[in-house]
């Protein structure tokens, strides 16, 4: 099996379009869906797999910002219905 080292981020700076921890739990504590999920279809405007991995999208759920919104984000299932959230992630900032 090839593992894959994914580097330990507890926080992330900027906006968090560099973002690649594993965090998958948003700030209301629900579990992110996978970035590969079929309720995702019509939401995700990826055209390569390419771009998907330049994004940080994979076949996992981990909190990520591709389309640079405020901070790292993902989809969840809220009621049965596809919804998204903020991530529970510190940023790196440290106040002056």
């Amino acid at each position: 099996a090839l593992l894959v080292n994914i580097p330990r981020q507890p926080c992330y700076t900027g906006n968090g379009t560099k973002y690649r921890g594993v965090m998958k739990k948003t700030i209301s504590g629900h579990s992110c869906i996978s970035w590969n999920s079929n309720f995702l279809y019509q939401e995700l405007h990826v055209d390569t797999v390419e771009e998907a991995v330049q994004l940080g999208l994979g076949p996992f759920s981990y909190c990520r910002n591709p389309d640079n919104d405020e901070k790292p984000w993902c989809y969840i299932l809220k009621d049965n219905t596809l919804s998204w959230e903020y991530c529970d992630i510190p940023s790196c900032a440290r106040d002056v």
